[in-house]
């Protein structure tokens, strides 16, 4: 079973589920591959 940030930040005891979200949560960063390739640097 999955729980939600939301529902982790109530066990945890956080205020709030950003605070969750920015230590616990893995984001999807897939769609960012490729972003930057035709730039030149």
């Amino acid at each position: 079973m999955a729980l939600s940030p939301r529902q982790v930040a109530d066990l945890l005891g956080h205020s709030t589920s950003q605070i969750t979200e920015m230590y616990y949560v893995k984001k999807d960063t897939t769609r960012l591959q490729g972003i930057t390739d035709g730039f030149n640097f």
